[in-house]
């Protein structure tokens, strides 16, 4: 598993150097994808990188926009507001966090109707509300991505 690990580790190093041994060669050219993902996009600044000694017989001549494209990760996909679907949403109750509201006329993203009883089954006991006496209680949730997001029962 070590070895594989420094193998993974090694070849994604190789990578780097060459894109930046590529990047030092052409920061001229403005039209390479390349070039500016990697000073743009990524906000590296070539110059200020040093090469390694292992890595400086690494060749340049093989580098190409695709080889560093962003890689498909495990994670599930996030819904975004263009996709509705909930399939493979992950989404946890936290009691550590919690979305920040101004007051109970803070605009809301959505409302539905669910029984009390249902809730409680699902995630147990609700927080007490923040708002203090405008609600009954409150369910913190955070998702994949971190995002905080709060269901409340209003009055």
């Amino acid at each position: 598993m070590i070895s594989r690990a420094s193998r993974v580790d090694d070849e994604k190093s190789t990578n780097f150097y060459k894109m930046v041994k590529y990047v030092k060669k052409n920061i001229d050219n403005t039209s390479d994808s390349v070039v500016y993902d990697f000073t743009v996009r990524k906000g590296f600044m070539p110059d200020l990188i040093e090469i390694p000694e292992e890595f400086e017989d690494v060749p340049i001549a093989d580098v190409k926009p695709k080889d560093f494209a962003r890689r498909s990760s495990n994670k599930k996909f996030i819904r975004t507001r263009t996709n509705k679907d909930m399939t493979n949403y992950d989404a946890w109750r936290c009691h550590d966090r919690q979305a920040v509201v101004v007051d109970h006329k803070s605009p809301n993203v959505a409302k539905f109707w669910i029984a009390p009883a249902d809730l409680k089954k699902l995630f147990g006991v609700p927080d007490p509300p923040s708002l203090g006496i405008m609600g009954t209680g409150e369910y913190n949730f955070e998702d994949s991505n971190l995002d905080c997001f709060r269901l409340f029962d209003f009055k």
